[in-house]
């Protein structure tokens, strides 16, 4: 049986596992890992478990009618997913791919349920992450709905920085970030001609700097200045 040192990220525990006894859990089915580009599974398919990144980054999208795709979110390090369509009994409505190469832990659904039955942390821990999800979703909407792309661009860059850079120590050297433009502009509702076109704004007004799709950000503070300006 896998115990909850399985789940150290970066050395530390994630919220999941302090919300979990993982004596209670009978067993993690597999540790998974997935190259970049590579399909942790597929709109439409049957949930057969549960998702924790142990390291790496993982893209949630999923696809229109249009055949237009739509970002839902980018997942990291500690973080589950997977788990809503299994909550609801329903078919995934969103795929998922590693951006990176990535390792995944696995839970099956049996054994996941029954963690859920016996332990009151895990239950409460999903509770609140459904509520984050939909201020989350809620704060998408508005922001789409009233903030300019400009606005919305420089608030995802602060977000991803936030993220994927939470454990760099170093003030004096810049973050860096490595996401396509196309992965952009589906997190923000646009295309990818308009993300190129500001990000070449930001880099003159030294904002950011770049480097193929590397994004160096060198002033976070007008990127807070910006996204607020739209508020």
């Amino acid at each position: 049986m896998w115990k909850s040192d399985v789940f150290a990220v970066n050395g530390q525990s994630s919220p999941l596992t302090k919300a979990v006894n993982w004596n209670l859990v009978e067993d993690i089915d597999d540790i998974l890992h997935f190259k970049k580009g590579q399909y942790i599974y597929f709109q439409g398919s049957s949930p057969q478990g549960i998702f924790i990144i142990k390291n790496g980054t993982v893209k949630i999208s999923r696809n229109a009618c249009n055949g237009k795709e739509f970002v839902v979110k980018i997942a990291s390090d500690g973080h589950m997913f997977g788990h809503i369509s299994l909550l609801n009994h329903s078919r995934y409505n969103n795929s998922a791919v590693a951006l990176e190469d990535t390792t995944v832990l696995f839970i099956h659904k049996t054994n996941f349920l029954e963690t859920i039955k016996k332990q009151e942390g895990l239950f409460e821990h999903f509770i609140q992450q459904l509520c984050s999800h939909i201020i989350k979703i809620e704060q998408k909407a508005t922001n789409m709905a009233y903030k300019p792309v400009r606005g919305r661009l420089a608030q995802l860059l602060l977000s991803l920085d936030n993220q994927l850079n939470n454990d760099s120590t170093d003030e004096e050297i810049p973050h860096s970030l490595f996401m396509t433009r196309a992965d952009m502009a589906g997190l923000i509702g646009t295309v990818k001609e308009t993300v190129n076109r500001i990000l070449s704004e930001f880099r003159q007004e030294g904002i950011i700097d770049t480097n193929g799709t590397k994004i160096y950000i060198l002033n976070a503070q007008k990127l807070l200045e910006i996204s607020h300006l739209y508020d």
